[in-house]
């Protein structure tokens, strides 16, 4: 997974000065997998609301009547419209979303658990079925606040998983790196600084020095 490029990043800090956010909504509501699955699956037709619009979040996930889902929010955030044609969202007991989603018309993608935010859109359909989302939903996460010390994770767009070599965001253009295994797990000291090529990570978090 590439990581986006600082003429992306940059645009957008210009548009978010420049352009007002007034024509958008509120973040979108968090743990309601279970209300719009049980929506999606009953004769209730339901209508998204689009972003010119504001809604009201409150008890009822559905706003202001049934069947009326906000999939739009602040910050562009964007959630698929559930329905028996589109998507019968995949839920944990607690209300959140699972990570890995499948349309049915057998995409799959990635989303975040809170709120159901689509985070990235799976390519190539994995031959097993399953694709590992904590890296892509962390990378998505991590662009859209930046914060400087932190890992913005560089996935496996073939499995999701994490890559071995990694990077903190947080001295321009000769960053600190760390080894990683591929479910996210630091194996290396941040101090190990890799200068030079003087050493690599291989699969499983190992360093490698040259």
């Amino acid at each position: 997974m590439a990581v986006r490029p600082k003429s992306f990043f940059l645009a957008g800090i210009i548009l978010a000065y420049c352009c007002p956010a007034s024509a958008q909504g509120p973040d979108l509501p968090i743990n309601t997998c279970n209300d719009y699955l049980k929506l999606a699956m009953s004769s209730t037709p339901i209508i998204g609301v689009p972003n010119s619009q504001t809604f009201e979040v409150s008890g009822n996930p559905a706003w202001k009547g049934p069947g009326r889902i906000p999939t739009s929010g602040g910050n562009g955030m964007k959630m698929v419209l559930p329905g028996k044609s589109s998507w019968l969202p995949s839920c944990n007991a607690n209300g959140s979303y699972v990570m890995l989603q499948k349309r049915v018309n057998g995409d799959l993608f990635c989303v975040r658990p809170e709120n159901g935010e689509v985070a990235f859109e799976i390519k190539s359909k994995p031959a097993s079925g399953e694709y590992a989302c904590a890296c892509p939903v962390q990378n998505f996460q991590a662009w859209r606040a930046i914060v400087r010390g932190a890992i913005i994770p560089e996935c496996d767009e073939a499995t999701g998983l994490y890559k071995p070599q990694q990077w903190y965001r947080d001295s321009g253009s000769n960053p600190n790196q760390v080894c990683m295994t591929s479910d996210g797990t630091i194996t290396t000291k941040r101090t190990e600084r890799f200068r030079f090529g003087a050493g690599t990570c291989t699969a499983g978090g190992v360093f490698v020095p040259k």
